[in-house]
């Protein structure tokens, strides 16, 4: 018999439909049933959202595939945080882990509650590589991966990439170094760095920074397919965040969007973060089939 084949699905995190430029064709309206339609009619499979998200319950009733986002920061949350989010009816959550200070004891608990929580749970929890947590540095995830080779990742690589330089040196050996890794990918987060941003519009497909993402994320997906069971589904979801936004009434300001002077003077977005998540989820397909996918 043979085994049922490996797909990619596509997700869109709804962090990339925040504070979008009043131009933007994305296809929002007032009815949250509505948009999660419009959504998933442009090609998305489903939504990744934080729990409460305002199109979290339109997406569930619309039979999406819906994925949760969270964080843990200390091992007693790990276990709290996979039994709500499974609780909702989420099919699986990924996660910033830890704030990247921690003692490597402090980072070994971390992992071991995290990798408990899920295991106890049956409920898939992938750590994305991230700045500012326990994975923001290769070195130290591969050694984590050593210790736990149960660990699977989110890999959002634009944060290594930029954050740390990725492409200086021998870049051919680092990715060869980062295979363990790459093996154990389960979701991919959608966004390409280049070496002094973390989230630069992508005029041309051709530039250097874009095919380094494409040999990143076909390296991801051929380790994906090369080690994930019979059926399993890699999910590739475009974050797309905006250059400021509310949190519990203040305002923050992360700058991943970047931002120009618009006609009337003010400042806006740079790009259409809606088109660009389109054509990131069509770059992932080209990996796709480059790593071998059908």
């Amino acid at each position: 018999m043979v085994p049922p084949q490996h797909s990619l699905v596509r997700m869109l995190s709804t962090w990339t439909l925040r504070a979008l430029p009043a131009w933007s064709r994305a296809p929002l309206q007032d009815d949250p049933q509505a948009t999660v339609a419009a959504i998933l009619q442009a090609g998305y499979a489903g939504l990744q959202v934080e729990a409460g998200d305002p199109l979290m319950d339109a997406g569930f009733r619309a039979g999406a595939v819906m994925h949760a986002a969270g964080r843990v920061i200390a091992p007693a949350q790990a276990h709290e945080l996979v039994s709500r989010h499974k609780a909702l009816g989420f099919g699986l959550t990924t996660i910033h882990l830890g704030t990247g200070f921690e003692s490597a004891a402090e980072g070994h608990a971390l992992v071991e509650a995290v990798l408990e929580a899920a295991a106890a749970q049956r409920y898939p929890v992938h750590v994305e590589t991230h700045r500012a947590t326990l994975t923001q540095d290769p070195r130290r995830t591969l050694d984590l991966v050593e210790r736990y080779p149960a660990l699977r990742f989110n890999g959002d690589f634009s944060h290594w990439y930029a954050g740390c330089e990725l492409r200086y040196g021998d870049w051919e050996r680092k990715l060869d170094l980062l295979q363990p890794v790459f093996d154990r990918v389960r979701y991919l987060h959608g966004r390409i760095a280049d070496c002094g941003a973390l989230q630069p519009a992508i005029l041309d497909e051709g530039v250097p920074h874009v095919r380094d993402f494409r040999a990143l994320w076909t390296r991801a997906m051929a380790g994906f397919r090369a080690h994930a069971g019979p059926g399993e589904s890699l999910y590739f979801a475009p974050e797309l965040l905006p250059h400021a936004f509310e949190v519990e009434g203040r305002m923050v300001y992360p700058a991943y969007a970047r931002q120009r002077r618009g006609v009337d003077g003010r400042t806006e977005d740079d790009c259409d973060r809606w088109q660009q998540g389109l054509l990131l989820a069509d770059i992932a397909e080209d990996c796709w089939e480059a790593a071998g996918g059908a």
